[in-house]
């Protein structure tokens, strides 16, 4: 069952390529984005995170009613430090938590991300340049997506600007190049 993962591993270790390594971030990319997706739509790891927390300190609740630790002076500074240890894990700072204006962002740079990708992967000529021109349009996408406002329904942000804009932006280019060509 993993002999065809270990045997691409071995190949991009023993016969390396650049194509190889592409697909590899490619699917370590879309694999990471999905794992992003799952948790900001569901907070399943939040929540067992919560749930962990509560455990503690209901635990601590109870140490804190124990006489051996109201009378021992090191228990009281090791439950102390277990306090501060479980307030840490409360803080926000902790989390990586990005604005909505960031992840609109890059909402609305992953379609062209992965054009950009697949153009590098295929196209062993002018992959290059293709993704250079793939960059250079979405840069003004990914302005456009940074500056707009926050809809009450959040699909708009981070499905419809960017479907939107990718299909009629490579529609604009395709017609434009079936111009020039006529």
């Amino acid at each position: 069952m993993l002999d065809p993962i270990i045997g691409f591993f071995e190949k991009l270790i023993d016969d390396f390529s650049w194509r190889r390594l592409l697909l590899l971030v490619v699917i370590l990319s879309l694999m990471a984005s999905f794992a992003w997706m799952y948790e900001s739509y569901t907070d399943s790891f939040q929540l067992k995170r919560m749930e962990k927390q509560v455990e503690l300190l209901e635990k601590l609740v109870n140490l804190n009613s124990n006489k051996a630790i109201i009378d021992n002076q090191e228990l009281q500074s090791i439950y102390r430090g277990l306090n501060k240890n479980l307030n840490a894990l409360n803080s926000e700072s902790a989390a990586i938590v990005l604005s909505p204006p960031v992840t609109q962002t890059l909402a609305a740079l992953l379609p062209w991300l992965l054009l950009m990708m697949l153009l590098l992967l295929f196209k062993k000529k002018t992959g290059g340049e293709a993704a250079a021109g793939v960059a250079v349009v979405s840069i003004p996408v990914a302005f456009i997506g940074y500056w707009l406002p926050q809809f009450e329904q959040a699909w708009i942000n981070y499905v419809l600007y960017p479907v939107a804009s990718f299909v009629l932006l490579i529609g604009a280019v395709i017609w434009w190049q079936g111009t020039k060509n006529v």
